[in-house]
């Protein structure tokens, strides 16, 4: 999934106090040279989940904690046409 169409879809599900907090402990749970940059009024959800997506692609994916929704109503509806089919089929053929 693009960056534009995730930031599109965490912005219009989360808040901006829950996008803040996710963003705060991302930083606090991984070490990394990136600070922890906070953002102004204009375009902030956007500023903090575009700094959380940085974050994520530039660190190790073994480094980064495993977390968890705790109130699954509040995920966004996933269609079809976020799903990578290719790589559903091939986990489906590796698992069985």
């Amino acid at each position: 999934m693009d960056t534009e169409s995730l930031i599109r879809i965490c912005v219009s599900a989360f808040s901006a106090s829950e996008i803040e907090d996710a963003k705060k402990l991302l930083f606090e749970s991984v070490t990394t040279k990136r600070r922890n940059i906070s953002r102004r009024k204009d375009g902030k959800k956007q500023k903090d989940l575009e700094d959380v997506i940085c974050l994520i692609r530039e660190i190790d994916p073994d480094k980064i904690p495993v977390f968890v929704a705790r109130d699954l109503q509040k995920l966004p509806p996933i269609s079809f046409d976020h799903v990578d089919v290719t790589k559903l089929l091939k986990d489906l053929l590796v698992s069985s």
